[in-house]
């Protein structure tokens, strides 16, 4: 029998255990509020690095304006359903129970390190 993982976009029990304990500086919380929008990031710069490289795959293929313009605006469509799913999972998510815990634990820092 083989084992599935399955994965959990959510605060780690570490991270939680160490908010509620108040173990972090207002530097070591900027770093972490960093982190979280790396992901996301990452995964927009990914994609429009490929948005010239489609188009310019579509003009070298002399594949026609119409062709080479809905091929853009079905990317830019894509684009902006990835991005959302990958905010919603990387920010959305875990932004909540973030923003929880610092109004719960650090009340003085918590608007300035708000997700």
């Amino acid at each position: 029998m083989t084992k599935v993982a399955i994965t959990v976009y959510s605060i780690s029990v570490q991270l939680e255990s160490a908010l509620r304990k108040k173990e972090f500086k207002a530097d070591e919380l900027a770093e972490l509020k960093k982190k979280q929008f790396k992901s996301v990031k990452i995964l927009l710069i990914v994609l429009a690095v490929f948005l010239p490289l489609l188009i310019a795959g579509c003009i070298i293929g002399d594949a026609g304006p119409a062709i080479t313009i809905l091929t853009a605006v079905l990317y830019c469509a894509g684009v902006c359903v990835a991005g959302y799913i990958g905010w919603y999972v990387n920010v959305g998510k875990i932004a909540k129970r973030w923003n929880i815990l610092m109004k719960e634990n650090y009340p003085d820092l918590a608007g300035k390190f708000k997700l």
